[in-house]
């Protein structure tokens, strides 16, 4: 039994006390976002000076490679650009001599017979009378020459020629005799070159200079005498094979008492300077090359043979040694 004064002022006191714990507690909490809310503050200084680092270390231009400088645009002490908002300033360019490559512009005409690890026969300008091997590597799939306008359509225009970017590898090997002390890398970035792409190749066939090989309407074939049919048959395919139904492929072969004798062949592989025979010819007999104007009227005229150049012997040379056809682009 207590009075009602005591009773009040004991439940006072209650709510009191129930009152200090739970302000406590919001002490507490508001004492553990502040240490959230600190780690987020340290969290960004350590942000702040991870970007200071790496704009620091921009300062200074590190090469991602080991080579020969081979242009440099900027001099020490001149200003360059390079803020997010702006192209960046070419400063230097840094090549591995070493290792050099070819880029050659292919029509879209020759592109589909164009393959990678197709080897390739390279002149350079630079030396004369020397050829190096390669290798393709790489074809662009967009032609160089395509101009995109502000919508992304490409424009063209009908007299426009259509060029594909084709990358070789040039052969060390080939090269290796021209690397001399003082003068580790015989080429340098920017010379001209012309390449050969071998996309066919076959040995040990019967080949011709592409000269000496003509062609004839079947026309005129109907005025001469009939001959067996297995001939007709013969013609009839050569023209098949070199996709003119109209046409026939003939040479004219060195006969007995310096006459020459027209012959239907048919045709396989060629490169710039011979033809591939398939029938028509064998190995050994002797073909006229020119005048072709003198032959081409008719067969049986007589012919003089004329000595043979060194400039002749040096090609019939390279061929027997190379043994082979070639079909070029």
């Amino acid at each position: 039994m207590v009075s009602q004064q005591d009773f009040d002022a004991s439940l006072t006191n209650v709510k009191q006390l129930e009152s200090n714990i739970r302000a406590a507690e919001a002490n507490i909490r508001s004492a553990q976002q502040t240490a959230q809310s600190n780690e987020y503050q340290i969290k960004s200084a350590e942000a702040s000076l991870k970007e200071i680092n790496t704009t620091l270390k921009r300062t200074t231009i590190y090469a991602t490679m080991s080579g020969i400088l081979s242009k440099l645009n900027v001099e020490k002490g001149e200003r360059v650009v390079g803020t997010s908002m702006m192209a960046g300033t070419e400063i230097m360019r840094i090549a591995d001599l070493k290792y050099m490559e070819v880029q050659v512009e292919v029509t879209e005409n020759d592109l589909p017979r164009i393959a990678l690890g197709q080897t390739t026969v390279i002149e350079i300008d630079a030396y004369l009378d020397r050829k190096f091997t390669g290798k393709v590597v790489e074809i662009a799939h967009t032609a160089n020459n395509l101009i995109s306008s502000a919508t992304g359509s490409v424009n063209l225009t009908t007299d426009q020629v259509t060029n594909f970017i084709v990358t070789i590898d040039i052969d060390q090997s080939s090269y290796k005799d021209l690397i001399k002390p003082g003068k580790p890398y015989p080429f340098r970035p920017g010379m001209s070159a012309s390449v050969e792409i071998l996309t066919n190749t076959v040995d040990k066939v019967v080949s011709v200079s592409i000269q000496a090989v003509g062609t004839r309407d079947k026309e005129e074939k109907k005025d001469a005498p009939k001959k067996e049919e297995k001939v007709n048959e013969e013609e009839s395919s050569a023209a098949s094979v070199a996709g003119f139904d109209d046409l026939l492929e003939v040479v004219f072969v060195a006969m007995p008492g310096d006459t020459v004798a027209q012959r239907t062949v048919k045709t396989g592989i060629q490169d710039d300077d011979y033809i591939q025979i398939l029938e028509g010819l064998k190995e050994g007999e002797e073909v006229v090359i020119g005048p072709y104007a003198a032959v081409s009227r008719k067969a049986g005229i007589r012919v003089e043979k004329s000595p043979e150049t060194k400039e002749d012997k040096d090609k019939k040379e390279e061929k027997r040694s190379r043994g082979e056809s070639r079909s070029g682009g």
